[in-house]
């Protein structure tokens, strides 16, 4: 018997072989893939406004946190009134129509409050690490603090940490309650003399962000 032939055999492996090499690459799949979720964004927190009240309890005054360096200004009824722009230097105050109503600007010994006009109302200087004494512009004294306590013409002058916030004594009753995170030095300003409400706002934010 003759033997069988190997080649013809190993030539169709071979061809089988590269033909299935040479075959296309299988479609995708043309159903799409589902997408994932979008995240939700987590919302910011808006940050509590300082709320200053008379002695009898009632709303005189709101000083709302907007975004960095600027609050918003709201009377008893949540309406604004005006605005605050923090500066590195200084703290401006503004009303509901734009117009300027006060600014207080930082020295090298101190501080100056101008009002609208851009007359100095009064002005700071330091002296020592926590005594600071309140001037006009022709140096007539007209009050000294240390810390938190001190005296407005003659008149004792205190503020103190209660729950939520900050009291504030005029001549050994209550004249200011602040509820908010605000210090019971910055505070105890509120009691310097003959200041509106903005110039009031313009003092307190400047002493509390800029000083």
């Amino acid at each position: 018997m003759r033997a069988p032939t190997l080649i013809p055999l190993a030539a169709a492996l071979l061809l089988a072989a590269c033909t299935k090499s040479e075959a296309p690459p299988a479609a995708p799949d043309p159903t799409p893939s589902a997408a994932a979720p979008a995240a939700t964004p987590t919302p910011t927190p808006t940050a509590a406004p300082m709320v200053i009240k008379d002695a009898q309890g009632q709303v005189i005054l709101r000083i709302t946190p907007r975004e960095a360096g600027a609050y918003r200004l709201e009377d008893a009824k949540g309406e604004k009134i005006g605005k605050i722009t923090v500066e590195p230097d200084r703290v401006k105050v503004k009303d509901a129509s734009d117009a300027p109503r006060a600014k207080v600007k930082k020295k090298d010994d101190g501080f100056k409050l101008y009002a609208a006009d851009e007359q100095v109302i009064f002005k700071g200087k330091l002296s020592g690490e926590s005594k600071l004494k309140l001037k006009r512009e022709d140096e007539t004294e007209i009050g000294a603090f240390e810390g938190a306590a001190g005296h407005v013409g003659g008149v004792q002058v205190a503020a103190r940490p209660v729950t939520g916030g900050v009291e504030v004594s005029v001549g050994g009753q209550v004249k200011y309650t602040i509820e908010g995170t605000i210090g019971a030095e910055p505070a105890a300003l509120l009691a310097a003399p003959d200041l509106d409400l903005y110039q009031q706002a313009a003092l307190l934010i400047f002493v509390k962000e800029v000083w």
